[in-house]
Formats: structure tokens, C-alpha cells, sequence
């Protein structure tokens, strides 16, 4: 004979409740315990004792003691409180293979992992057991990477029409050519592509030979300037530059330490300025694991008014 089926009456709070009279005694004590007021607490007891149509404490002049039905489902509470204590501390120590997980990170500019780090210190809190890896070898190629399953996530400012591809918009940062002080640039109140076709352009090295204002600003203008060299470090261009080897453009939340130490000024790029967009790409169809997703959510937080501002808030 099966037996019939009845509606859940015991939630975890009843347990709670269970556990903290049959320990304190009293429904005072066990109020307090419970961060509940006594009314309450009463309320929640009624409320069980009607549900299950079995009394479940008696009341004494000294104490509340539990009926048998009271004295067995407080075991219950207590055995089936102490293994969701227990699954608890496993969750969020990482002890469970679910949450252990790798997410393979680039940008496609260097300068950007000067304030990457600080970003991904917020994420390693809240995500200890991942393995967050920064890949700069694909900076030349980051969307590349990410489509071969290299990377899972890139920080981009050149899209793709590809697909497989998904973006989420981050900040616009400027970028600024990049002088030394005695420059004759220095006094300009602006550079056009035309004042590039007599100086030596000492640029970032990429996988096809461009850069950002090759492509958008003297291409389109037929300009080649007189010389050009291609170098991965910010900071060994900013020295050069600072001695008056050449110029450069570069994202003006770059040079901060440059410009205040007087290794170097800016002077606006075209009349009109000149910016550009950053994205967060990740595959469009894989599943993506939570942590990934709260590491863009992260990303679109705290870039959402550009690196300078996340470096100025100094994130710990």
C-alpha cells in the first residue's frame, strides 16, 4: 500500500527553530539566539505544531521539553543542519571541482596590463580557487587566440565581424601623440597625419605591422612617416621619445608618470581628437562558467570610466 503524499511542511528556519528551544529551553533564550523577537518565534512554532498536527513541545513551570515527535525531528534538525554547515564551508573554501576553473586573459595593448592587475585583485577574492592566467604572448593577436581556444576572454579595441565572437562594450580611452618637452610639436595646439611624414614614429609591434593611428589616421591620408621602428615596451618608447628620438601616440591614461616626471608632453591627435573603443570578446557559444561571467561584470564595473579612473580609486 503506498502511503499518500503530503504537502513539505518543515522548511530550514523550523529547523533552526527546533534546534535553539531544544537546546535553550526557552523560547526567550532561543528568540534571542535566532535574532527573532519572541512573538515570533512563537508564531513559527504554532505555525509547525499545525502543519504537522502533532505537538511538538511541552511547556513546563522550569522549561520548554520536547515531546518524542519534538525530540526526534530536533535530531533530524540537528544532523540535517550540521551537513548544509558543512556543504557551506566546502562551496566557499572551493572544494568542489565545479568551482575550481581557469579563465587564459590578454589585451591587445601592452600598456594595459599596468592596470589589469588591479581589477583582477577584486576578482581573485571573490573567486580564490580560479585560476586567473594573464597571457600577454597573444597581445599581437588576442581575437585570434580566443577563436583557437587559447584564450577565454580578450580585451580588444579592434573588432571582428566573425560570429563565434561576442563583445561587450568597456570605456573609450584618447589617444595622444607623445613628444618630448623641447619638441616643436610641444607648442602645437594639434598634430595632423601631415606632420608624421617628417619624423621618425616609434610604435608598438603587431602581428601585421600596424597600429591603431597607422591604420586610421596616415593610411587613409597617404602618409608614411620618414622612419618608423616597432618596440613591445611603453615604457622604452616613453624613453626614447623623452630624449627626442622620435614620437609616438599612445593612450593619454598611459603617460601619467611620464608627463608628471617631465619625461615627456602630449599634444592632441588630429583637431578634432582622436579616441577609441575597448570591448571584452569572449566565444559567443560556449557555456560560460560563472566565475567568467562575473570577471566581464567586473570588467564593465570597474573600467566603465576608464583605467584612469580605476587608478585613481586604487582597487584592493
Amino acid at each position: 500500500m503506498s502511503q499518500r503524499a503530503i504537502n513539505p511542511a518543515i522548511e530550514m528556519r523550523h529547523l533552526r527553530l527546533m534546534v535553539a528551544i531544544s537546546s535553550q529551553g526557552s523560547l526567550t533564550s532561543a528568540a534571542t539566539s535566532l535574532q527573532l523577537t519572541q512573538p515570533a518565534l512563537s508564531h513559527q512554532l504554532r505555525e509547525l505544531e499545525s502543519q504537522l498536527k502533532t505537538p511538538l513541545f511541552v511547556r513546563t513551570a522550569r522549561r520548554m521539553v520536547p515531546t518524542p515527535a519534538g525530540e526526534q525531528l530536533a535530531h533530524v534538525a540537528r544532523d540535517v543542519l550540521a551537513q548544509v554547515h558543512g556543504f557551506e564551508l566546502q562551496a566557499v573554501n572551493g572544494n568542489f571541482a565545479e568551482v575550481r576553473g581557469t579563465i587564459r586573459l590578454a589585451t591587445e595593448c601592452y600598456t594595459a596590463f599596468h592596470w589589469l592587475p588591479s581589477v583582477l585583485r577584486v576578482f581573485r577574492e571573490r573567486w580564490p580557487c580560479v585560476d586567473l592566467h594573464i597571457a600577454p604572448e597573444h597581445t599581437r593577436s588576442p581575437l585570434a587566440a580566443l577563436r583557437e581556444g587559447s584564450l577565454d576572454v580578450a580585451i580588444v579595441h579592434n573588432l571582428s565581424a566573425d560570429r563565434r565572437l561576442r563583445y561587450e562594450p568597456l570605456f573609450e580611452d584618447e589617444l595622444v601623440a607623445v613628444v618630448a618637452p623641447t619638441h616643436r610639436w610641444a607648442r602645437k595646439p594639434f598634430v595632423a597625419a601631415e606632420d608624421f611624414a617628417t619624423e621618425h614614429l616609434i610604435m608598438y609591434s603587431t602581428a601585421d605591422g600596424t597600429t591603431t593611428v597607422t591604420r586610421q589616421v596616415l593610411d587613409p591620408a597617404g602618409i608614411v612617416p620618414e622612419r618608423m621602428t616597432r618596440i613591445q615596451l611603453t615604457e622604452a618608447i616613453l624613453q626614447l621619445v623623452g630624449a627626442g628620438l622620435g614620437v609616438s601616440v599612445l593612450s593619454r591614461w598611459a603617460l601619467a608618470p611620464a608627463i608628471r616626471s617631465g619625461l615627456v608632453t602630449t599634444v592632441k591627435l588630429t583637431e578634432a581628437g582622436f579616441s577609441r573603443k575597448w570591448f571584452v570578446a569572449v566565444r559567443a557559444d560556449d557555456p560560460t562558467p560563472g566565475f567568467q561571467f562575473d570577471l566581464v561584470d567586473l570588467l564593465r564595473k570597474y573600467l566603465a570610466g576608464g583605467p584612469t579612473i580605476v587608478q585613481a580609486q586604487q582597487i584592493a
